[in-house]
């Protein structure tokens, strides 16, 4: 089991109520999360957002997403783009908590020194996460 498996059995219920008091169904809900973990591990795994500001600062939740195709997961899903981006800004906070109280060493890595490593650690991330 990968991290975003381990991090869906443990919030994903919690997760999908969110999502189904935002305007997903419950069927949509429970197929968006594991795609936008992956995406959102994508992005963190990118480097160019700095994981301690997460939980505080509004421009890094959403610098998150711009590597995400927002279009393409409201399609895929059959919501609309800013039902996705709700999801996802609601996901954010949650998977960034779960990794801190719960990855172990690997997350201690991935916040303390993702950014701006392209090798090493982040590589070791990316097999183990994706």
């Amino acid at each position: 089991m990968n991290l975003i498996d381990t991090f869906l059995a443990a919030k994903g219920s919690t997760l999908v109520s969110e999502l189904t008091s935002s305007g997903f169904s419950m069927e949509q809900a429970q197929k968006f999360l594991p795609e936008a973990g992956q995406q959102l591990i994508k992005s963190l795994q990118s480097g160019n957002v700095d994981l301690m500001k997460v939980a505080t600062d509004e421009n890094t939740l959403s610098s998150m997403l711009d590597g995400i195709d927002i279009a393409s997961l409201a399609s895929r899903f059959g919501v609309n783009e800013e039902a996705v981006r709700g999801g996802l800004m609601t996901t954010i906070p949650v998977l960034v908590d779960f990794l801190k109280k719960n990855g172990g060493a690997l997350a201690s890595g991935l916040i303390s020194g993702l950014k701006g490593n392209s090798g090493g650690l982040a590589g070791m991330a990316k097999g183990l996460l994706g």
